[in-house]
């Protein structure tokens, strides 16, 4: 009933750009929210309380990590949406090729550091009885590693936004770009 309810509301706002997106955002926010104290104590309990904080520690550091793209994917979908709206392949392209660029450098300020430097950053944390120096390394080794998707991902989705309704030749064009690279 109460479902039926639910489902008759939101055939009636999906109509409705503003109330389905907040919506969707209101979603987006709980979902993992829910998630979260579900899963907590589960995986405290197969964990353990020192595992799961080096978890934890690990996850929020990467989350935090997406602060570091500095808007570029959304700009870089700006110039993509506004410059294949225009047909102008040439703009296209160097945006494109300088988002990738950007993304390869970003890429190399932090991940190399973050990678190399492992051993002197864990010293900030304080060891304790049950976790050592080393596993904080390791630590913060996969946490630099972690950017690499997050990198990736964020690079391809700001390319790839508005590239669906290019020609053909232009994925040719990229494509020789990338290879001369």
């Amino acid at each position: 009933m109460i479902l039926n309810i639910f489902i008759a509301k939101l055939q009636k706002y999906k109509e409705n750009i503003i109330v389905r997106n907040s919506l969707y955002g209101a979603i987006q926010f709980f979902a993992p929210t829910l998630l979260l104290l579900i899963f907590t104590p589960i995986f405290i309990q197969r964990m353990g309380t020192t595992q799961y904080g080096l978890w934890m520690l690990a996850t929020s550091t990467l989350g935090l990590m997406g602060i570091a793209e500095f808007g570029l994917g959304t700009t870089i979908a700006k110039f993509v949406a506004e410059f294949s709206s225009t047909n102008d392949n040439k703009a296209l392209s160097t945006i494109i090729s300088w988002g990738l660029i950007s993304y390869v450098l970003l890429g190399a300020i932090f991940i190399v550091p973050l990678y190399v430097f492992s051993p002197r950053l864990a010293t900030i944390f304080k060891p304790s009885e049950t976790v050592s120096i080393e596993q904080i390394g390791d630590i913060v080794r996969i946490m630099s590693l972690g950017f690499i998707p997050l990198l990736l991902r964020n690079g391809a989705m700001s390319i790839l936004k508005d590239c669906k309704n290019s020609k053909p030749r232009f994925f040719l064009q990229l494509g020789t770009k990338l290879v001369a690279m």
